[in-house]
């Protein structure tokens, strides 16, 4: 059994979604847990469950190691000249999103992130110039390379940020 509902307009980007519905298939095979894009945040709508954002300690290493796998696997795409590569480009586009809004604690907004990006208090340096390139040169090593600084970048920040607030916690009980 799938489950068709309407896109919300945070997800609408051309790069992500052709569509104005979304479909998830009632089970989750090995390996889709980002396909389609953002499928943590779509289930737990549709579940009832903890945001993903909520549970940003758990949540930053699966992206980190998706990230990783999908790194190494750009990098033989472009020694091959893959057709794949932009399909990864873009996958790796939707694991950056998602580091960078759900550790400031909200959902992810490509249909207007480049506006809604400078709010945030957890981000990158010169963020929007950066990421423009990336999308705009998806297919070229540089944009693979800028795209992993990106994403080490935030995933670095994020840990700082995760470990500060878990410090503060503990302070506060004692």
């Amino acid at each position: 059994m799938n489950n068709r509902f309407e896109l919300p307009v945070r997800y609408k980007n051309e790069l992500f979604f052709q569509g104005e519905e979304i479909e998830l298939s009632a089970s989750m095979e090995k390996g889709d847990l980002f396909t389609p894009y953002f499928q943590p945040e779509f289930r737990s709508q549709q579940h009832n469950l903890l945001p993903p954002w909520e549970e940003i300690d758990h949540w930053l290493p699966v992206l980190k190691n998706e990230w990783d796998i999908l790194n190494e696997s750009l990098i033989a795409g472009y020694d091959t000249k893959s057709s794949a590569v932009l399909d990864d480009m873009i996958k790796g586009f939707s694991l950056f999103f998602m580091m960078l809004y759900w550790s400031n604690g909200k959902p992810v907004d490509v249909n207007s992130w480049k506006t809604s990006s400078q709010q945030l208090d957890i981000t990158c340096l010169n963020l929007i110039e950066r990421l423009n390139f990336v999308i705009q040169n998806a297919d070229s090593y540089f944009a693979r390379i800028q795209l992993n600084e990106l994403i080490l970048e935030i995933y670095k920040k994020s840990i700082k940020n995760s470990a500060i607030n878990a410090l503060k916690k503990k302070k506060s009980r004692e």
